[in-house]
C-alpha cells in the first residue's frame, strides 16, 4: 500500500494539517556523537477495530477486537529497528538492564508493540543469545506497565480525566456537535444497516474496519460495498467513514483540557529524566522508551511542541539530549512507518517559539523546552485527577485489615501529607528498596502521614525509627492485636519488599 494511502486510513477531517512536510523516504537524523540519552514515544502499532462489521466470510482479525494486528506487529519491530539503528554503539546490543528502561500502558495493543518494538533493538548475540535453535533472534526484556503515565484515561476513580473527555465522548464540543449534524444521513444508514448508534465514536470504529479490510484484502459487507444510501457510491462512502478514523483520539489532543490530562504526566516523566541525565545522575538510563495510545501520544508531542494533527499506527517521536555545552542541549525528532516494516526518523515540525530557539540541525536548550513544557506538564496525577489520598488508603487499610476502630482512626489522623521532601522521601524509598515511577506521590499515600522531618539515619531494612517525630501522633499502628493510634509508619495497599507485613510495618521507637 502507498504510504498517501495509508496516511488517507488515520486521519481526521477536522484535523488535517495541510502545514505538515512530507514524510522523507528514509531517516534523515543521526545520533550525536555527544548524546548521553535518547528517549522514543510511539502509539500502538496497526490494531483491530472495536467492533468488526458482519461479514461472515471474514477471515482476518482472529485477534480480538482491539489487540494488535499482524500489519502492527510488524510496523513496531520496524520501529524498534530503526531506533537501533540510530543510536548504534551507543547502547550495547544485548538488553542490559542499567542501559534502558521501558514503559507501556496496561493494553496489550501496547504492551505487544513495545515487546514487539525492543525486539527489534536487541538481538541477543554472545552470552545473551540464550535459545540459538529456536529463537536465536529474540530474547525477553522487561517493562513497567505504568497507566497514570500512559493510559490516563483508563485510571480508576481519575474524574478530571473523565469531565476533560466527556464533551468529546457525548459530541457537545461546537464543532462535534455540527460534525454529527452534517453526517446524519451517513450516520443513520450505519445505524440501519449495521447495528450501531449514530455517534462519530462508532463511525470511526467503521473506518477502523475499512482500514483492516483494506490491509487485509478482504470483501466488504453488500451495504458498503454496494451503498444504497442517495448520493453515495462505493468510493465515496469508503471516503466518508474514513474521514472519521480516530476522530475522538485527535480531538482531545487538540482540546487543551483533555490534552493535558492525557500527557502531562508523561510529559513531566520526561523532563525529569532528561534533567536526571543532563545532571550526571547515578542509574539514569541512556535510552526509555515508551508505548501508549493515539490521544496520549499525540497529546504529549503537542505539549512537546512538536506541529501534528494526526498520528498514524505506531508514529511518535523521539528526543535525544547532550551534554557537551552548557547549558545542555535537545532536539525533538518524529518518527512514522513507511508505511509498515520500514520506518523513518526525522526532525519534528516544532511550534514558532521552540523552531526560533534551534539551531540548524535542531538542537534548542534544554531550558527552552522545560520552560513549554511546563505549561501543561504536572506531577502529582492523583491530585490533578481529583482523587482523595487518604480516602483511598483508608479503604484499602480497612480491606487489609477490616476493623471499625482501625479504620477512624486511620481516616481521622491520615491528612493530606505532601509535605515530605523530595529528598526525604527518595531516601525513604531508597531504604525500602521499593521502585515506582512516581515517587513523590507515592511516598505521600503509601511511606508515611506524617509533616515531620525523618532522620535517615534511623532508617534500616527492618524497622523504622519515628523517635525524633515528636508532636501528637498522627499516624497508625498496631501492638498487640488491638489498633492503636501513635507515631509510626502506616499501612498501604502497595507491594513492599520481604521481611514487612502486609498491612503494618515494625516501629522502633
Amino acid at each position: 500500500m502507498a504510504r498517501a494511502s495509508l496516511l488517507l486510513l488515520s486521519l481526521s477531517p477536522l484535523l488535517i494539517s495541510a502545514n505538515e512536510p512530507p514524510l522523507p523516504s528514509r531517516s534523515t537524523a543521526k545520533i550525536d556523537p555527544k548524546t548521553i540519552l535518547v528517549l522514543f514515544g510511539t502509539r500502538h502499532g496497526n490494531r483491530n477495530p472495536e467492533r468488526f462489521v458482519n461479514e461472515p466470510s471474514r477471515k482476518w482479525g482472529k485477534e480480538g477486537e482491539l489487540e494488535l494486528t499482524s500489519i502492527g506487529k510488524r510496523q513496531a519491530y520496524g520501529l524498534g529497528k530503526e531506533i537501533r539503528a540510530f543510536v548504534g554503539p551507543f547502547i550495547d546490543s544485548n538488553y542490559i538492564p542499567s542501559q534502558s528502561k521501558f514503559y507501556s500502558s496496561s493494553a496489550n495493543r501496547c504492551q505487544m508493540t513495545l515487546q514487539s518494538a525492543v525486539a527489534g533493538i536487541y538481538v541477543p548475540n554472545d552470552w545473551a543469545d540464550w535459545n540459538k535453535k529456536r529463537l536465536d533472534n529474540w530474547s525477553p526484556v522487561p517493562y513497567t506497565i505504568d497507566d497514570p503515565l500512559l493510559r490516563m484515561y483508563s485510571v480508576k476513580g481519575c474524574v478530571e480525566s473523565d469531565q476533560a473527555w466527556d464533551p468529546i465522548s457525548k459530541d457537545t464540543l461546537p464543532d462535534l456537535k455540527e460534525l454529527v449534524e452534517r453526517s446524519k444521513p451517513l450516520l443513520n444508514y450505519m445505524k440501519e444497516k449495521d447495528g450501531r448508534d449514530a455517534t462519530i465514536s462508532n463511525a470511526a470504529d467503521i473506518a477502523d474496519n475499512i482500514i483492516n479490510m483494506d490491509f487485509y484484502n478482504a470483501t466488504y459487507p453488500d451495504w458498503l460495498a454496494n451503498p444504497t444510501l442517495s448520493g453515495y457510491t462505493a468510493t465515496t462512502i469508503k471516503k466518508a467513514f474514513l474521514s472519521f478514523a480516530e476522530n475522538h483520539m485527535n480531538r482531545c489532543a487538540s482540546y487543551k483540557p483533555c490534552r493535558n490530562m492525557m500527557g502531562g504526566l508523561w510529559a513531566d516523566h520526561i523532563i525529569k529524566s532528561l534533567d536526571a541525565a543532563a545532571a550526571g545522575t547515578p542509574k539514569t538510563p541512556r535510552l526509555i522508551g515508551y508505548a501508549s495510545h493515539t490521544e496520549v501520544t499525540l497529546a504529549v508531542m503537542l505539549i512537546l511542541g512538536i506541529q501534528k494533527s494526526e498520528l498514524t499506527t505506531s508514529a511518535g517521536f523521539v528526543i535525544e539530549l547532550r551534554n557537551n555545552s552548557v547549558p545542555p542541549h535537545v532536539r525533538v525528532l518524529q518518527h512514522d512507518p513507511n508505511p509498515i516494516d520500514a520506518h523513518v526518523i526525522y526532525p519534528a515540525h516544532l511550534v514558532p517559539e521552540l523552531s526560533s530557539k534551534s539551531d540548524t540541525n535542531g538542537w534548542m536548550p534544554l531550558s527552552a523546552l522545560k520552560e513549554f513544557v511546563a505549561r501543561s506538564s504536572f506531577s502529582d496525577w492523583e491530585s490533578q485527577c481529583g482523587i482523595d489520598r487518604c480516602s483511598i488508603q483508608a479503604a484499602a487499610q480497612t480491606a487489609a485489615q477490616p476493623n471499625s476502630a482501625l479504620s477512624a482512626a486511620t481516616a481521622a489522623n491520615c491528612q493530606y501529607s505532601d509535605s515530605l521532601s523530595s529528598i526525604e522521601c527518595n531516601q525513604l524509598i531508597d531504604t525500602l528498596e521499593c521502585s515506582h515511577p512516581h515517587t513523590q506521590s507515592y511516598c505521600a499515600r503509601s511511606c508515611f502521614c506524617s509533616g515531620k522531618s525523618i532522620p535517615p539515619p534511623q532508617l534500616n531494612s527492618q524497622s523504622i525509627s519515628v523517635s525524633q517525630l515528636g508532636g501528637s501522633p498522627s499516624v497508625i499502628s498496631q501492638s498487640g492485636g488491638s489498633p492503636s493510634v501513635v507515631a509510626s509508619v502506616p499501612l498501604s495497599y502497595q507491594t513492599f519488599p520481604d521481611g514487612y507485613t502486609a498491612s503494618f510495618y515494625n516501629i522502633g521507637k
